[in-house]
């Protein structure tokens, strides 16, 4: 197949920073290009609003007819093709990947498929658009990159669960003033990495530079958290990234409530969930995960093999199969 890829971030990062990057962040780029695919990347820098759209997607409707396949992992930026879809005039599969509910999907039954990393999501927009072209996909890490980091954390496991360090390594709608808020209450510490945060004698601020940097700054902590803001009817997914960095290196986990990552933390038995901005809903559920190191190592432990049985491999297999028309 000839496929063109488009995201919001160079899909050729990966291949950039050789070693320094995981390959999940290519997509299943790398893992087409194996097989012998031919796949072209471009990115869409989401700014300029609609004429940057329409702009973005002329240029698209110049070389669209080489492919076979176009699928974008960010939206919504196809819908112009989309529509000359609906027409005949495109004659690519058209796939794009759906992360909120709420952006206006434009004749979503243009496209070949539309593919979620959200249950909860996917379930909304296909009761609203009545859709039958949905596909549920999990986005999953690779786990080899991880791997020195994570046996060095192993080493250490008993010591870093006895004087256990929370770690946000997230950006998207986080509330990390809350966090620095409940550290202070509850007497224990924090990295966080945010420019914003004032550092105090339990919390310390990180910019990011890179994954090499973030994967020592996690193998120091014990519990990954994952503070989302509560954002009202704005239903979208956040926190998916750090949730399987966090994963692969067999981290506790402590969540808020409304990131509509598809899995249930609680049940898998790797982590809590608090109340979105409910400060004492936050310390309670810090409090306990302090104070019990022996179930934060069993957590750990469950976290690690739930990324093994979700590895990326998994993620790659079932992207194929969608857009190579496999499961029709």
């Amino acid at each position: 197949m000839k496929i063109l890829a488009i995201n919001n971030y160079d899909l050729e990062w990966a291949y950039k920073e050789p070693g320094k990057v995981p390959m999940h962040q290519t997509w299943g780029v790398d893992y087409m290009r194996k097989l012998g695919h031919h796949v072209d990347t471009m990115t869409y820098i989401n700014v300029g609003g609609q004429f940057k759209v329409l702009k973005f997607n002329l240029s698209l409707l110049k070389i669209a007819w080489k492919y076979d396949v176009i699928i974008s992992f960010y939206s919504p930026c196809l819908y112009i093709l989309a529509y000359l879809k609906s027409f005949g005039i495109i004659k690519a599969r058209l796939y794009t990947f759906v992360h909120h509910h709420g952006k206006r999907l434009y004749l979503p039954k243009s496209f070949d498929g539309l593919i979620y990393l959200s249950k909860k999501i996917k379930e909304m927009d296909d009761k609203l658009y009545h859709q039958t072209n949905s596909y549920l996909i999990d986005w999953n890490p690779q786990l080899a990159f991880y791997d020195k980091t994570y046996h060095e954390m192993e080493e250490n496991a008993d010591l870093r669960y006895s004087k256990p360090v929370f770690i946000s390594t997230g950006k998207s709608s986080r509330n990390h003033q809350m966090v620095v808020n409940a550290c202070q209450k509850v007497h224990c510490k924090a990295i966080i990495f945010d420019k914003a945060i004032t550092d105090n004698k339990f919390v310390s601020h990180e910019i990011p530079k890179g994954y090499p940097y973030m994967l020592r700054k996690m193998s120091q902590c014990a519990i990954n958290i994952v503070p989302c803001k509560e954002r009202g009817d704005n239903t979208g997914l956040c926190g998916l990234t750090s949730v399987i960095d966090g994963l692969a290196l067999g981290m506790p986990l402590l969540m808020s409530d409304n990131t509509n990552i598809s899995f249930d933390i609680e049940e898998e038995g790797f982590g809590l969930y608090y109340k979105a901005d409910n400060l004492e809903d936050l310390e309670n559920k810090m409090k306990f995960m302090i104070s019990n190191p022996e179930k934060l190592k069993v957590m750990g432990q469950k976290a690690r093999k739930f990324a093994v049985r979700h590895s990326y491999n998994e993620y790659c297999l079932k992207l194929l199969s969608i857009i190579s028309h496999e499961n029709k």
